[in-house]
């Protein structure tokens, strides 16, 4: 291109990268290689400004030491990012080092918002996986719907290889790279992962000065990207295999974790300020590239009623959540109140007291459809509110700050593997 950059650009394109290689050139490695790795970064990583640790990896089993050596990375204010691995048809849940409690795990959809059929489910009782991102679906002919593609990326200027189907094994090298500084076509969650990892390189961009290695912010932006995805509807199915998750609004499953990552609202949960008796009206629609999410930071008075409402289009199916981003969503959804009416052109409405004051996060998610909405809140003495219903609202003028911070982006520590999907 004329202005020096590839034609395809990645999420956080200006980050500095810190490569560990873990694994040999087959993809495979032990647990002490791994472990190396990540004392490595617990001792020189806030030299290097690293503060997000991608794994597009997974072990073969949970190994508690590694799920430890995360959790601690995560303690010293590092985000730790983890593929849920792609083993879904396998029947093989989710492993180490996606089992690692603070981790942010991450599963794959495709392109028409889809689990994709090859996303490792969470075994029971283990919280995982966190959010789901594109990781692009099968290339045919094992695609799961004809509309639906691999994700492109950056080629490693390495030997290329070609699959052939049906051979063992199923990939042959060839001795050179056929085409450099090119693109390739994969799919996986690791795919994913890097895209959650740029999501959150982002985040620390734009918080700027408000970042320090703390295990508090590594956790907020984990929370705050849970609480602004949305649940996907669908799975791929392949032949006799379905990957389909629960709508369960708001809660948490054993497919999609959250939902689907949506970087827009993460960020705007607190880069922008809504004030309680403002009126806003907006839009979420149902196509990938759609917002999906709407979020802002509300400041909350102590023993002040916090009252929110909104009404959507008859095409609409949207809920209403209230967060806290201080609350650790390893072990809690996070939310301090929410409305989840089930129905098209429903309202939704909710009402909170704190007992302290505190900054909250407000959120619309979209369930379903498509539509028009429209917010109104207000902030009374607990116990007068000055009608029995969400209208009228006493309007209060207001400014909607937004604050981005152009510096450079923090760096990310990448281990890449090539995952080699289940033919059948």
């Amino acid at each position: 291109m004329s202005d020096g950059y590839n034609t395809y650009r990645g999420v956080a394109p200006n980050c500095n990268l810190v490569g560990l290689k873990v694994l040999d050139d087959t993809g495979s490695g032990y647990t002490d290689q791994m472990l190396d790795a990540l004392d490595w970064i617990y001792s020189n990583g806030k030299d290097y400004n690293i503060t997000v640790v991608s794994m597009s990896l997974g072990f073969t089993d949970i190994i508690p030491s590694i799920d430890n050596a995360v959790n601690n990375l995560v303690g010293e204010g590092f985000v730790c990012v983890a593929a849920a691995g792609n083993s879904f048809q396998d029947g093989l849940p989710i492993k180490s080092p996606g089992t690692a409690s603070k981790a942010i795990t991450v599963g794959a959809i495709d392109d028409v918002d889809k689990i994709a059929i090859y996303s490792s489910n969470g075994a029971p009782s283990s919280g995982k996986p966190d959010i789901v991102a594109p990781g692009g679906a099968y290339a045919a002919p094992f695609a799961a719907d004809e509309d639906t593609h691999p994700i492109i990326a950056a080629d490693t200027n390495a030997k290329d290889f070609v699959t052939i189907i049906g051979s063992d094994p199923a990939e042959f090298y060839w001795e050179d790279e056929m085409q450099t500084n090119d693109y390739a076509a994969y799919q996986g969650t690791s795919m994913a992962t890097p895209h959650v990892a740029g999501v959150v390189a982002l985040m620390i961009n734009a918080l700027g000065d408000s970042w320090s290695y703390s295990e508090a912010n590594a956790l907020m932006i984990k929370n705050l990207l849970c609480g602004t995805a949305t649940e996907v509807r669908y799975g791929e199915t392949v032949e006799s295999d379905s990957n389909i998750p629960t709508l369960n609004r708001g809660g948490r499953d054993l497919v999609e974790g959250f939902g689907k990552i949506h970087a827009d609202a993460a960020i705007e949960a607190f880069l922008k300020s809504y004030i309680p008796g403002t009126n806003v009206s907006g839009y979420l629609g149902n196509t990938p590239s759609s917002p999906q999410a709407w979020a802002r930071k509300v400041e909350l008075a102590a023993m002040i009623e916090f009252t929110a409402g909104i009404e959507m289009d008859s095409t609409a199916d949207f809920d209403l959540y209230l967060y806290d981003p201080s609350v650790d969503m390893t072990s809690s959804n996070g939310y301090l109140v929410k409305s989840t009416t089930n129905g098209k052109g429903l309202p939704e409405n909710i009402v909170y007291t704190p007992s302290s004051s505190k900054t909250a996060y407000l959120v619309i998610k979209r369930v379903s459809g498509y539509g028009n909405f429209e917010l109104k809140t207000e902030a009374t003495k607990t116990g007068t509110p000055t009608d029995d219903s969400l209208t009228p609202f006493i309007g209060i003028p207001s400014t909607v700050l937004t604050v981005l911070i152009l510096v450079g982006f923090s760096a990310i520590t990448i281990w890449r593997k090539t995952l080699l999907m289940r033919k059948s």
